[in-house]
């Protein structure tokens, strides 16, 4: 049997995908975008003692863990973009950017400046909070072992603090970021165990990395703390094509 939809019920109907559209135009879009490869501004900072002069022997203390969202709802997922060819040797400098997208159900808030100075604490302080983002690139050799590439050379972390308002961004679920982003075709710096790359084509990974530092004073008691961010994270890898350079015999 047939069902009668009035006009009535087909203007509720118009209102109700209207409304759904507005929502989805809302959320499912791009809210910002930064050069992670511009020079750091200058810092502003007078380098002076955080302890008072009559702490002598300071006692210093640190604690560190994670933080983990409620449900385990919090996920984004990073896609690193190569701007400028597939085929680079060793050692050479990548130009990209990496799009990271809430794609859980609940927001994420992210440091979004690069300026150094929101992890010093002003003199006098009590307390301290800042959160620091960065990203972290892997190159995945054919026989699956990976290296870490170089990228702190040539790429700034990301730094928020409560203490300074608009310095850290809220993605909402659907929304994206876009941020400029480059690497270098090289073991990083500052591991430890030598890694080789190898030629030919390889899978190219970026990953994020976000941590709360906290610092407090109580006369001459200084307490630090490192907390990890624990949210799920997806990377959806880049193909490149490593070219290694002949040795050039000089008769």
């Amino acid at each position: 049997m047939a069902t009668r939809i009035d006009a009535h019920q087909k203007m509720q109907r118009f209102g109700f995908l209207s409304i759904l559209a507005t929502a989805l135009t809302v959320h499912g879009q791009q809210i910002a975008e930064i050069d992670l490869t511009q020079p750091v501004p200058p810092s502003r900072l007078i380098h002076q003692s955080l302890v008072p002069k009559e702490c002598d022997t300071p006692n210093f203390t640190n604690s560190d863990g994670e933080i983990v969202s409620s449900n385990n709802s919090s996920h984004l997922t990073l896609q690193l973009k190569v701007l400028h060819g597939e085929t680079f040797s060793l050692g050479e400098r990548v130009k990209g950017e990496v799009v990271v997208r809430n794609v859980g159900s609940e927001e994420v808030r992210i440091p979004w400046t690069i300026d150094p100075d929101l992890s010093t604490p002003k003199v006098g302080s009590l307390q301290h909070d800042y959160d620091v983002g960065w990203f972290e690139v892997e190159f995945k050799n054919k026989d699956a072992s990976g290296v870490r590439l170089e990228s702190g050379s040539v790429s700034n972390f990301l730094h928020s603090s409560p203490s300074a308002p608009g310095t850290s961004l809220q993605l909402e679920p659907g929304q994206w970021v876009v941020a400029k982003f480059d690497f270098i075709l090289e073991q990083d710096h500052k591991s430890s165990a030598g890694q080789r790359l190898k030629s030919g084509k390889a899978d190219v990974t970026a990953r994020w990395r976000h941590a709360l530092y906290t610092w407090r004073r109580e006369g001459c008691k200084i307490e630090t703390g490192y907390f990890n961010y624990n949210y799920k994270t997806e990377s959806k890898p880049v193909v490149v094509e490593l070219w290694q350079r002949p040795f050039l015999v000089v008769p």
